[in-house]
C-alpha cells in the first residue's frame, strides 16, 4: 500500500509560522507556533555561490542561486558533484510499504516563511509498487493529496521543462484561514522513478507561478528516462 504522505517540508513550515510575527527568526524561537519547525528554519544555510546538485541515478540536476537559503539536503541523493550518487547502494533510499522515496532537497529563496514573497521548493522522487506511467502516477498523487489533506486541487496543466514533460497541478492547502498554494511539478525519472517539485507560496504573491516555472526551466536539468526492464 502506498504511504499517506506527510506534508512537505516547506509546508510544515508555512503552517508553524502563521501565527508568527515577523522579526528576526531567532527572536521567535521561543513564541508561537511549533518550536522544532522554527528551529528546524533557523538553521538554514545561505548559499554563497550558485550550487548545482545531482542525483545520476535518477538523471536530475538543479541549480540553486546564490542568496537562496537550504533548510535540508541529503549529501547521498543529491550531491554536489557528478558522478557520486548513481550507486543504489549509496543512496539514502526510504523504503515503504509498496513505494520508495528519495528525499533530495528542501530550500527556499527566503529563510522566514512567514515572508509574503516566500517561495519554498521541496524535491524528492518515489518509485511506486504497480505504477509505471506518469499518468498513473498523477491519479495516485492527486488522490492522496484531496484525499487526506485539506488540499484543494485548483488547476492542472503541463509544461514542457528541460526538454521534458511534466504534469502541474495547483492545490490550494487550507490553514484555518491562512492558506497558501502549492504548486506542484511531476516528470517521469530514470529507474522507474518519478521526480516530484513540490513549489509552496502565499496568495500575496501573485507572481509565484510565473516565477516558479521560469526557475525551473533555467535551472532543473531532467535526462531523458530510461525505464527499468520489466
Amino acid at each position: 500500500m502506498k504511504k499517506l504522505l506527510l506534508p512537505t517540508l516547506c509546508g510544515l513550515l508555512i503552517l508553524a509560522l502563521t501565527a508568527c510575527s515577523g522579526g528576526d527568526i531567532l527572536d521567535r524561537l521561543g513564541g508561537e507556533g511549533d518550536s522544532d519547525a522554527l528551529e528546524y528554519e533557523a538553521g538554514a544555510v545561505k548559499l554563497e555561490n550558485d550550487t548545482t546538485y545531482y542525483n545520476d541515478y535518477i538523471g536530475a540536476s538543479l541549480n540553486i542561486p546564490v542568496g537562496w537559503y537550504v533548510y535540508d539536503v541529503s549529501a547521498d541523493n543529491f550531491a554536489t558533484s557528478e558522478g557520486t550518487t548513481s550507486d543504489t547502494g549509496t543512496l539514502d533510499i526510504y523504503m515503504g510499504d509498496g513505494y520508495r522515496d528519495m528525499f533530495l532537497i528542501d530550500c527556499a529563496t527566503l529563510q522566514d516563511s512567514s515572508k509574503d514573497n516566500h517561495m519554498g521548493f521541496t524535491v524528492y522522487a518515489e518509485q511506486v509498487d504497480d505504477i509505471a506511467t506518469l499518468s498513473e502516477y498523477m491519479a495516485d498523487y492527486e488522490s492522496l493529496q484531496t484525499g487526506h489533506y485539506e488540499y484543494t486541487l485548483l488547476d492542472e496543466d503541463s509544461a514542457q521543462i528541460s526538454g521534458q514533460f511534466f504534469e502541474v497541478r495547483l492545490f490550494e492547502v487550507d490553514n484555518d484561514g491562512h492558506n497558501y498554494y502549492y504548486l506542484n511539478f511531476v516528470c517521469e525519472a530514470s529507474g522507474g522513478y518519478f521526480l516530484v517539485i513540490e513549489a509552496s507560496y502565499w496568495p500575496a504573491n501573485t507572481d509565484a507561478p510565473g516565477y516558479i516555472e521560469s526557475y525551473l526551466q533555467n535551472n532543473l536539468i531532467v535526462q531523458t528516462p530510461e525505464r527499468p526492464v520489466v
